[in-house]
């Protein structure tokens, strides 16, 4: 199935992936060197063994850092379900804007 440019869906959501780890990187560079915020965000990697994901639209990043804190205190599959669950909105957004063009 193709869309109005001729790119197929799948092929959208791998770009949105490429360009997530640069876009999450950009983000984090605005949250600024925050001690707390890096120190979060290891904690976070080493428990779950992941980066931490959160659809930041609309978020300020006092919010997200507590999102993240909050967020620590799952366990691996409510913790799993909630960044499954970031992960859609995010897409969301983006294929809404895209398609919006």
């Amino acid at each position: 199935m193709e869309n109005r440019t001729g790119s197929k869906p799948f092929e959208v959501i791998r770009e949105l992936e490429i360009r997530m780890p640069k876009r999450l990187s950009r983000r984090n560079h605005r949250l600024g060197p925050n001690k707390n915020n890096g120190r979060c965000h290891r904690e976070y990697e080493q428990k779950f063994g992941r980066i931490f994901i959160v659809c930041a639209t609309g978020k300020s990043a006092g919010e997200i850092l507590e999102i993240l804190r909050r967020r620590l205190h799952n366990d691996e599959a409510a913790e799993l379900q909630q960044a499954a669950e970031e992960q859609r909105q995010i897409v969301h957004i983006r294929l809404k804007k895209w398609i919006a063009g």
